[in-house]
């Protein structure tokens, strides 16, 4: 799945090296679920980015956001994501009709 990545920037959207608070922890938010934050939550600042490589959420639902800190608890760098769904997997694929033999990569 795809990695998560957060971006440090300054007023102007240019990337800036964290001196003091030199990662991001994430929490996650919901309105009403027992849902809970899987995967290491804290990821180093490097270069201005901090990618979050295991991040997942344990049950389905909408209106869960993402908070992010930046540094250690009490420091006010903090922002939020907007609102996203988590789908419940697909279990089962089932294919009406048949595949054609051979099809060319990128053919319609």
């Amino acid at each position: 799945h795809p990695q998560s990545k957060v971006a440090c920037v300054d007023d102007n959207g240019n990337l800036i090296e964290l001196t003091e608070r030199n990662f991001i922890t994430a929490s996650l938010s919901l309105l009403s679920s027992s849902a809970s934050l899987l995967g290491n939550p804290t990821a180093d600042v490097v270069g201005g980015i901090a990618t979050f490589t295991d991040l997942g959420v344990t049950a389905e639902g909408q209106g869960f956001t993402l908070r992010l800190r930046a540094g250690a608890a009490g420091d006010n760098a903090t922002i939020e994501t907007p609102r996203f769904t988590v789908l419940p997997p697909v279990r089962k694929l089932r294919f009406a009709g048949g595949f054609p033999n051979k099809t060319a990569a990128g053919a319609p």
